[in-house]
């Protein structure tokens, strides 16, 4: 090295007053020279080094995140929950099962004579949002264990977790209910059955793993289901006292989820 820095040029450099070519130069030279950044490092304040060091580690550790969560996060999305969120490769799953099931609804419903369409599409459409839980939320998945060791409230992981799922699921299966001729009122009445469904998935996650859990949720209603039709009364699930039968079972199974993550010693729970 031909020259170094001196304490007059760095303050120049700090106030702004050399020219672009000057101050690339100073930075090129402090890069290269080891008498020059202990030189540069004694005239910046130690708390901005801390400051500037903290933010290189975090930004690096950073986890990149897929688009849809960048999307989320324009949407007011925090970026902590943005993280939960990207924690789980399971959540990829969910969109796949809301585009297979909307093409079931689609092509299966079609294919079925009038009598049995109402029947299908009841039995699917509301099914679909709780299985896409189950698998975004696999009580085996990893992220439980680390889940006990974070300062986050379970309830809100599964909650952040349960949101993504359904916001995948419902505009899906909402919009095939729309576009398809054989589907009439059934396009919005399947809407709290579905949510119900959702909360009991969610809240037998927390005893069972996904494939137990779906495939139970999914009997029952096919339960139900079958009597409806075998009684013909398939409408019965539009009338108001139905509607709110769903919202008040959606209320019970919400109470007991919430029993379930925050009571610390649930056998087979999540703490």
């Amino acid at each position: 090295m031909d020259w170094h820095l001196g304490s007059e040029l760095l303050d120049r450099y700090v106030t702004g007053d050399l020219d672009l070519a000057r101050q690339a130069a100073v930075e090129a030279h402090v890069l290269t020279c080891a008498d020059c950044q202990a030189l540069a490092s004694e005239q910046a304040p130690q708390p901005t080094l801390d400051e500037i060091w903290a933010g290189v580690v975090t930004a690096t550790a950073r986890p990149k995140l897929p688009w849809p969560l960048r999307f989320l996060q324009r949407l007011g999305l925090t970026e902590t929950d943005a993280v939960i969120l990207r924690s789980s490769t399971s959540l990829y799953r969910p969109w796949l099962l809301s585009l297979v099931g909307a093409f079931v609804i689609g092509v299966g419903g079609s294919m079925l004579s009038p009598t049995e369409q109402r029947a299908f599409y009841l039995l699917v459409a509301p099914l679909l949002p709780a299985i896409t839980v189950a698998a975004a939320y696999d009580s085996t998945d990893p992220i439980r264990e680390l889940a006990s060791a974070t300062p986050f409230s379970k309830l809100r992981i599964a909650l952040l977790r349960t949101a993504l799922a359904v916001a995948v699921a419902l505009p899906i299966v909402l919009i095939a209910g729309l576009i398809l001729p054989f589907v009439g009122a059934e396009a919005f009445t399947w809407l709290l059955p579905a949510l119900t469904l959702t909360l009991l998935a969610l809240t037998l996650l927390t005893w069972w793993n996904a494939p137990m859990t779906a495939g139970v949720v999914a009997a029952l209603w096919l339960l139900v289901v079958g009597l409806l039709r075998s009684a013909d009364q398939l409408t019965a699930v539009d009338t108001p006292f139905a509607q709110l039968a769903f919202a008040v079972t959606a209320l019970l199974a919400l109470a007991v989820l919430t029993i379930r993550i925050t009571t610390r010693h649930a056998p087979g729970g999540y703490a």
